[in-house]
C-alpha cells in the first residue's frame, strides 16, 4: 500500500474582521453514503493573502461573491470571478491567491467536505480534473451557508444527518447546474470537435473551423479556453504531434511524408513543433523508439 504523503500547507492569512471560520470534528471512520464538512466559512480576503496546500484527501467548494482571484491547480491557472463557483478535490497541489490589490476585495464562502459519493459526482461533471461553473446563482448558495451556520452555533439532537442532507442536496444543485450548461454549451463544441478530428491533418485555421460550424471565431476560443483549457489551435497542434509520435514509433515513413500526411506545412514546421513541444527532434523519438512524451490532447466529457 502506497504511504501517504504529508499534508502541505504554506499560507499568509490575511481577512478582514468580518470574516470568519466554523470547524467541525469529522470522524476517522466514516459511514458511507454521508457527508461531513470539516470546516467553512466567509471570507474578505486581503491583498496579501496567499494559500498553497496539497496532499488533504477531501473537497473543497469556493464560491466568489465579489471580486477576482487566480487558482493554480494541477499547474493549470484559472482566473476567478463573481459568481464562479470551484469543485476541486485537495490532494493536487493547488495555490489561491487574490487577483486585484485592493484590500479585501475577494470576498467567498467556501466549504471541506468529506464523503466517499462526492467522487462519484464529482467525475461525473469535472472538466480536465476540476469543476469551475460561471454565474452559479448566489440564492443558491447562501441559503447552504446559512443554514449550515445556523446548525453549527449549537450541537442538537441528529445535527450530522441534517448537515449530511443539506450538503448533498447542495451537491445535487452542482452537478444539475453543470450538466444542465454542458447540455447547453457543449453541443456546438462537440461538433467543431468532430470536424477538427476529421480535417486536422489539413491545413487548417480558425477561419475554416468558424466557417464550417457557423460559431464566432471569438466564441470557438471561449469554449476551448473554459472546458478544455487550450486554445483552437493549440488542441490541433496537439493531435497533428500526436499522430506523428504514433508514425515515427511504428513505421519506416520518411520524416517529410509523416509532416505531410499530419497537417504540418513541410518538415521544418514538424521539427520546430516536436523541438518545441517534445524537447526532441522527430529522428530523436524515432532512434529511441520511446513513448510519446507530450500529454494527450484534452477530452470533453459530453454529458
Amino acid at each position: 500500500m502506497e504511504t501517504p504523503k504529508k499534508r502541505v500547507t504554506k499560507q499568509v492569512y490575511d481577512v478582514s474582521k468580518n470574516s470568519y471560520k466554523i470547524f467541525n470534528s469529522v470522524p476517522t471512520i466514516r459511514q458511507p453514503h454521508k457527508y461531513y464538512v470539516g470546516v467553512f466559512g466567509y471570507e474578505e480576503i486581503g491583498d496579501d493573502y496567499y494559500m498553497e496546500t496539497a496532499f488533504h484527501n477531501c473537497y473543497m467548494i469556493n464560491y466568489t461573491i465579489e471580486g477576482e482571484a487566480k487558482l493554480v491547480y494541477n499547474n493549470a491557472t484559472y482566473h476567478l470571478k463573481k459568481g464562479d463557483l470551484v469543485l476541486l478535490h485537495k490532494y493536487p497541489r493547488f495555490i489561491l491567491t487574490p487577483e486585484n490589490k485592493k484590500n479585501y476585495d475577494w470576498k467567498i464562502f467556501f466549504w471541506h467536505i468529506y464523503g466517499d459519493d462526492i467522487k462519484e459526482t464529482f467525475n461525473e461533471i469535472r472538466q480536465n480534473d476540476i469543476v469551475i461553473l460561471h454565474d452559479y446563482p448566489l440564492e443558491k448558495i447562501k441559503p447552504a451557508f446559512e443554514m449550515l451556520t445556523e446548525e453549527f452555533r449549537e450541537y442538537r439532537e441528529g445535527q450530522e444527518n441534517r448537515v449530511s442532507v443539506q450538503l448533498y442536496s447542495l451537491f445535487l444543485d452542482i452537478r444539475d447546474f453543470a450538466v444542465n450548461e454542458s447540455g447547453t454549451a457543449l453541443k456546438p463544441l462537440a461538433h467543431i470537435l468532430d470536424y477538427i478530428a476529421a480535417n486536422y491533418r489539413q491545413p487548417i485555421t480558425l477561419d475554416d473551423i468558424a466557417k464550417y460550424t457557423f460559431v464566432s471565431k471569438s466564441h470557438i476560443n471561449s469554449l476551448f479556453i473554459k472546458h478544455l483549457g487550450v486554445t483552437p489551435m493549440q488542441y490541433v497542434m496537439s493531435l497533428r504531434i500526436k499522430r506523428a509520435q504514433e508514425l515515427l514509433c511504428s513505421t519506416n515513413i520518411t520524416i517529410k511524408r509523416i509532416a505531410v500526411d499530419c497537417g504540418f506545412k513541410d518538415d521544418r514546421s514538424l521539427i520546430y513543433a516536436f523541438k518545441t513541444h517534445c524537447d526532441m527532434t522527430p529522428q530523436q523519438l524515432r532512434s529511441s523508439m520511446g513513448k510519446p512524451i507530450i500529454a494527450p490532447p484534452p477530452t470533453l466529457n459530453k454529458p
